[in-house]
C-alpha cells in the first residue's frame, strides 16, 4: 500500500473527504491523489499526518502503528504537539521543559522523580529530575 493509499484509507476510516483533508491542511486540490505518482514534501505529509493523528512513519507504511502512544493509550492532539515541540528545543531548555513539568507532576501526585533520564543524552542524566539534598541552581 503506497502512501496515496494509507491517507485513502484513514480518510474513509475516518469518514473524511481527501478534498476536506487538503482545504483544512492549506493544501492545493489534487495535491494528495497526486502522491499516488509523484513523491510529496515533507512538509505536505507532515501537515496530513498531524491532522489525520497518525505517524508520518504509519503514513510511508514504515509502522503497522497508526497513533503515537504512551503506555498502549493513544496520545491526544495536544500531546503530540507537546512532544513535537519539545524535540525542537535544544537539550538545555528541553532539560529545563522537562524539569518546570516533573515539578507539577511531583505537585500533582506526591510522587518524586521522572523518567525522562532513561531518555536523554548522557551529559545530562546526572542533572535530571529533582534535586537530591544540597542545592541545586534552576528554573524551580
Amino acid at each position: 500500500m503506497n502512501l496515496y493509499d494509507r491517507v485513502c484509507a484513514i480518510a474513509r476510516e475516518k469518514d473524511l473527504a481527501i478534498s476536506k483533508i487538503e482545504r483544512e491542511c492549506n493544501l492545493s486540490n489534487a495535491t494528495i491523489r497526486r502522491w499516488a505518482t509523484q513523491n510529496p514534501s515533507l512538509d505536505s505529509v507532515q501537515k496530513v499526518a498531524h491532522y489525520l493523528n497518525v505517524s508520518i512513519d504509519f503514513l510511508a507504511g514504515n509502522s503497522e502503528q497508526a497513533q503515537f502512544s504512551c503506555d498502549g493509550i493513544p496520545l491526544s492532539q495536544m500531546e503530540s504537539d507537546v512532544i513535537a515541540m519539545l524535540r525542537l528545543l535544544n537539550p538545555h531548555d528541553r532539560k529545563s521543559a522537562v524539569d518546570i513539568i516533573t515539578m507539577f507532576y511531583e505537585q500533582a501526585t506526591g510522587k518524586k522523580g521522572s523518567i525522562y533520564s532513561t531518555y536523554i543524552e548522557d551529559e545530562y542524566k546526572q542533572t535530571s529530575g529533582p534535586a537530591e539534598g544540597g542545592n541545586r541552581s534552576g528554573i524551580a
